[in-house]
């Protein structure tokens, strides 16, 4: 793996993390009116940018195994895994709220999980390539 990969694939998975927060906190809590709100907001986006890192780690590491490997770079594909986590998030965790918003919830955490597939893939999924195969 060349050295651009190297900065490019953790690069992505913190990019993609963050946008991932900021868009679950702006889902979820709405656009921030005044400078308050907006503090608050980014205490939240960063929390949650935390929590989406911490959770998708290991799936995420063997997805970028997988389609290093192979030389994956469809953007569906990193749709549907950052789609996919989001939706297995909703499921894993417990959300405290009013039962009647769960439909919005997990319509937050599949947004996020999109996002945050999307801004990998601009960012270092794209430029997946094939590993060469030995002659032996």
């Amino acid at each position: 793996m060349p050295v651009r990969r190297i900065v490019l694939v953790p690069l992505g998975y913190v990019l993609a993390s963050l946008a991932a927060g900021l868009t679950l906190a702006v889902a979820l809590f709405g656009p921030p009116g005044d400078i308050d709100a907006a503090r608050r907001l980014a205490v939240w986006a960063s929390t949650a940018a935390v929590s989406v890192a911490i959770f998708a780690l290991v799936p995420w590491l063997l997805a970028v195994l997988a389609s290093e490997t192979r030389g994956w770079r469809s953007l569906p594909l990193w749709l549907a895994f950052g789609g996919g986590l989001g939706l297995a998030a909703h499921l894993l965790t417990e959300f405290s709220g009013e039962p009647d918003r769960a439909l919005w919830r997990l319509s937050a955490t599949f947004a996020a999980g999109l996002t945050g597939g999307l801004v990998y893939w601009l960012v270092a999924g794209r430029g997946a390539r094939q590993m060469p195969r030995s002659n032996d």
